[in-house]
């Protein structure tokens, strides 16, 4: 696991073993080393170092709305999900019409389904 700390936190809480952390700062190719494919959340400076190393990476986008063009966004990820959420600004079309593997998932929702608009959860 290499990136932010907010990263590590989701992913303690499934069901998927970590077989190495790696420290952030760690050089991107000391990170990879052994690595076949990797899963980036929201970290767009480290799919883009990944995917400049040549590992097949996986990008999960929750707020595809913000971005512009000088964002950096990673538009050749192998796989770029991007969360579907009504009334995308016409701002961001720009940059997701360029993203060569884009794939719209439904939003992430609690695992008990009881998600409402007047609960205290992020979607």
């Amino acid at each position: 696991m290499y990136g932010s700390e907010l990263g590590r936190a989701v992913w303690r809480g499934g069901q998927h073993e970590v077989v190495r952390v790696v420290p952030t700062g760690t050089p991107i190719a000391d990170a990879t080393e052994g690595v076949d494919a990797a899963l980036c959340i929201l970290d767009i400076d480290v799919a883009n170092d990944l995917l400049a190393a040549g590992i097949p990476t996986v990008y999960v986008d929750s707020l595809p709305f913000p971005w512009r063009p000088a964002d950096g966004v990673p538009l050749h990820a192998t796989k770029y999900l991007a969360q579907l959420t009504p009334d995308l600004p016409a701002t961001c079309w720009d940059v997701l019409s360029e993203i060569e593997c884009l794939e719209w998932i439904e939003g992430i929702v609690p695992a008990d389904g009881t998600w409402s608009p007047t609960s205290d959860r992020i979607v």
